[in-house]
Parts: C-alpha cells; sequence; structure tokens
C-alpha cells in the first residue's frame, strides 16, 4: 500500500507531535531531579527508564501509524519536535518549575520553623518532665515480668536452699560412703599436723 505525500507529511507532523510529549516527559523527569538531588547512579536509571519509555512509545506509534515500517523522515520528525520543545517551551517550563519548587521550599521552611519547631520544642519539654515517671512505670514493669517469670518455675529451683536446712534424710549408700571418705582425710590430716 503505498502512501502519498499528503499522507506522509500528516505522519511527519505526528511524528512531531509525539516528539514534543517526549520533551514533555524528559521534562517531568528533570523536576523530579530537581526537587530531590539525585546522585549519578539515580539519574542513570531515570534516564534508562525514560529512553525505555521513549522507545516503546516510538514503537507503538510506527505500529499504529505506519503498519510498523520504521521510515527515516518519522524518527526525523519525532526528533525535530523533541528538540523544538526543549528549546522553546521546555525552558519556560524548567523555569517556571524552578520557580515553583523554590516558593514551595519557602513555604515548608516557613511551617518548619514556625509550627514545626514549636511542636517539638513542647514534646520534648513534656519527655522531659515526665521522663522520670516513665522510666519508674518501665522498672516497674520489668519486675512485674520478672515475678511473672519467676512464678511459673518450679519452687525447688527458685529456693535452692530449701534441701539444706531441712531434716536429713537418708541419701542412699553412695552419699554416706562419700561423707565417710571425707571424715577419714580430715581426720589423717589433723593427725600429720
Amino acid at each position: 500500500m503505498e502512501i502519498t505525500v499528503a499522507g506522509q507529511w500528516e505522519l511527519f507532523l505526528y511524528a512531531g507531535l509525539l516528539g514534543v510529549l517526549l520533551g514533555a516527559y524528559y521534562d517531568v523527569f528533570r523536576i523530579i531531579r530537581y526537587l530531590t538531588a539525585q546522585g549519578k547512579r539515580q539519574t542513570f536509571f531515570w534516564d534508562l527508564f525514560y529512553f525505555f519509555s521513549s522507545g516503546v512509545a516510538t514503537f507503538l506509534f510506527l505500529l499504529a501509524a505506519n503498519q510498523g515500517q520504521m521510515r527515516f523522515y518519522l524518527l526525523a520528525g519525532e526528533l525535530i519536535g523533541w528538540c523544538l520543545y526543549h528549546l522553546t517551551l521546555g525552558q519556560a517550563t524548567l523555569f517556571i518549575s524552578r520557580l515553583v519548587v523554590k516558593v514551595l521550599q519557602r513555604i515548608f521552611s516557613w511551617i518548619k520553623r514556625h509550627v514545626l519547631k514549636p511542636v517539638w520544642r513542647a514534646v520534648c519539654w513534656i519527655w522531659k518532665k515526665f521522663e522520670k515517671v516513665f522510666k519508674k512505670a518501665l522498672g516497674f514493669a520489668k519486675k512485674i515480668a520478672v515475678k511473672s517469670k519467676n512464678s511459673l518455675k518450679r519452687r525447688r529451683r527458685i529456693v535452692y536452699t530449701l534441701n539444706k536446712h531441712s531434716p536429713k534424710k537418708k541419701r542412699g549408700k553412695q552419699k554416706d560412703a562419700k561423707k565417710k571418705g571425707r571424715k577419714k582425710h580430715a581426720g589423717s590430716k589433723n593427725q600429720k599436723s
């Protein structure tokens, strides 16, 4: 199917319009970069995303407008549209966006200075006043936690001296033999000296 010269001019103008839209799309990324003051690595990834999405948009345009056939005049029209936007409206958009950002920064600075800072000072003052009370409550909560943990243990392990002072019971032949052996050693030491 042949495209007439008038049809080619129409596609060229549509490609230029796509270039203008892609230029505006790039300005969005420039404004984000200006707002966040990103490093080189983040800028690289933003630009990579921009080029990928622009490539997809160009492919879809070529697919819809020219049955997927790539023509040099379509890419040239897109590039010319992007350059025209970047050199005219792009400069004005960037200037206006920087102006808006500066105004917003001043507004946020004023809010920070006159609203957030006094609130923070009040919170710090309240914290200093009630810090001792909070520490006592925390200590009390720790004691309760320790007591509740101890009550879950067996009684014998908590009071380990219970067997020491209780009446003596027969402990078995092995323990009695050990005691007798100790008494013999004690007697032999006394005899030597």
